[in-house]
């Protein structure tokens, strides 16, 4: 089961089962998803290489040099795991999660009047890991 309480497998014609392949290391099950995917990671490269050649120019000369290696982790299972810490905190129920380039959609249902507290806890916790991304480190 994955964190939104659905089974793993990945629709081949599925958007989020590219990015969910991007994310958990899961195989798309089709040629055309698997393209798809391919060429996603292909940009969320570049995309990673800009923001840690920004970090790395915006740091200080004490400050430690972000790699592409350490990108690449950090922003592997950053939501899913970020997500995870957020509903276990909160006790929320969480039905749907999609992820989309700038945003994302989240289909939530809270036992109690939490919700706010969920959410700042959610993107608290995203805000301190892409941070170091974007070449804020203390901020």
């Amino acid at each position: 089961m994955n964190i939104c309480g659905s089974s793993p497998a990945v629709s081949p014609r599925s958007a989020s089962g590219c990015i969910r392949s991007l994310t958990s290391g899961l195989e798309p099950s089709s040629h055309k998803a698997r393209r798809a995917a391919k060429a996603m990671a292909r940009r969320l490269d570049k995309r990673l290489a800009k923001l840690v050649n920004r970090a790395n120019a915006r740091s200080g000369p004490l400050q430690p040099k972000l790699t592409l290696e350490d990108a690449r982790r950090m922003a592997r299972g950053l939501v899913g795991s970020t997500l995870a810490r957020a509903q276990k905190h909160c006790d929320v129920k969480v039905y749907a999660l999609v992820v989309m380039s700038n945003h994302l959609h989240l289909v939530v249902q809270t036992r109690k009047k939490n919700l706010a507290a969920f959410m700042g806890d959610f993107k608290a916790r995203i805000t301190e890991n892409l941070n170091p991304l974007t070449g804020r480190w203390n901020i």
